[in-house]
């Protein structure tokens, strides 16, 4: 394990503070329990734009997962799969396996890319806020850490874990655009 400081990400490397550079295949940022970490990283898209400005204080992601415009870009516990209600280790367990079906998908059909379209992440939001409507957890006066200061939900998943684990079971490649 290498724990100096990062300078720069590249396409295919980490570069250290102290100028060295490791080739990687992966990424793994782990943020600990902070549901605002993201604004703390400069991550950029395929036109440079940044995360935390694209996400400002109302993060989301298609399935908690995948971003438009950012391809290649996969989060465990992203916008909205949070849990106040059940265990949150079935959600990361289903994340892995949704992003493990991407990437076999990816290495079987040679795509150097995959990210998700705009229009699938707008429907999954549709449905996301017609559940999270019912829930307690948008009612008036009720504010915690799962809510931006205007009191929208971002943190936690609106239904049960078995409805997360059915949508993410498999990943519908239709909703995504590959390269």
């Amino acid at each position: 394990m290498i724990t100096d400081k990062i300078e720069s990400i590249t396409s295919d490397s980490l570069v250290t503070e102290l100028g060295k550079d490791y080739k990687v295949d992966a990424i793994i940022y782990a943020t600990g329990f902070n549901s605002l970490s993201y604004k703390k990283i400069d991550i950029r898209g395929k036109n440079g734009e940044s995360l935390a400005e694209i996400w400002g204080n109302e993060p989301e992601a298609y399935l908690g997962i995948s971003v438009p415009k950012f391809p290649n870009f996969f989060s465990l516990l992203g916008p909205n799969t949070g849990l106040g209600h059940s265990s949150v280790i079935l959600m990361v367990e289903c994340q892995v396996n949704y992003i493990i079906g991407c990437l076999n998908k990816m290495l079987r059909e040679d795509w150097k890319s995959l990210e998700v379209k705009e229009e699938a992440m707008k429907r999954y939001y549709q449905d996301l806020w017609k559940t999270m409507e019912k829930r307690v957890w948008t009612k008036e006066n009720c504010m915690s850490w799962y809510q931006n200061k205007d009191g929208r939900v971002f943190a936690l998943w609106p239904g049960n874990t078995i409805q997360y684990w059915w949508a993410t079971r498999k990943p519908i490649f239709d909703d995504y655009i590959s390269t």
